[in-house]
C-alpha cells in the first residue's frame, strides 16, 4: 500500500482490447493535446481496466487511456484522488494483469480494504521504450481505504 498525492489526468474513453489499439489512441490522445504536453516518450501513461472484463476472467481490456498532468496549467479530465493505492508491480506481457488484479482484490480482502474506484495500470516500462515484452514492467493500482 503507497500513499499517493493527486494526480490529475486527461484521458480518451474508448473500448480497447488489442496493444495496437492502445497505441493508436494514446497518439489521438497527445494529438489532442498537442503543443501543451510534453513528446510522448516523457509522459505517465495509463490505462482504466475494464473491471467487468476482469471479474469474467478476460484479461488486457480497457475502458480509457490516459496521460498523467505534470503541468498545472493544462485542463483535466479528471482526477485521481490523493490517498491509499494498493499497488502491485510486474514484469511481462500485460495477459497477466487478471490473474494479478484479482489476487489484489483477495489481499484487499484479507486485509479490510475497501476498493474506491477502477483499477488502473501505469507503464512504468512498455513498447515506447522497448520491443521485448520481458522488460515491459507495469504498475497496477487499486485506490483502497480502510
Amino acid at each position: 500500500v503507497e500513499q499517493r498525492e493527486e494526480r490529475r489526468c486527461v484521458e480518451l474513453a474508448a473500448r480497447i482490447e488489442l496493444d495496437a489499439e492502445m497505441d493508436l489512441l494514446m497518439q489521438r490522445l497527445h494529438r489532442s493535446h498537442e503543443g501543451e504536453l510534453p513528446d510522448l516518450g516523457m509522459l505517465e501513461v495509463g490505462g482504466a481496466l475494464n473491471v467487468e472484463s476482469l471479474a469474467a476472467g478476460h484479461a488486457n481490456v480497457y475502458d480509457a487511456v490516459f496521460f498523467v498532468l505534470r503541468n498545472p496549467a493544462v485542463p483535466c479530465d479528471f482526477v485521481l484522488p490523493a490517498g491509499h493505492y494498493l499497488t502491485l508491480r510486474y514484469r511481462g506481457p500485460y495477459e497477466q494483469n487478471g490473474k494479478l488484479y484479482r489476487s489484489m482484490v483477495e489481499y484487499a480482502q484479507e486485509k479490510g480494504l475497501a476498493i474506491h474506484g477502477k483499477p488502473f495500470e501505469i507503464y512504468e516500462v512498455d513498447n515506447r521504450s522497448t520491443n521485448d515484452e520481458r522488460e515491459f514492467l507495469t504498475r497496477i493500482e487499486l485506490h483502497v481505504r480502510p
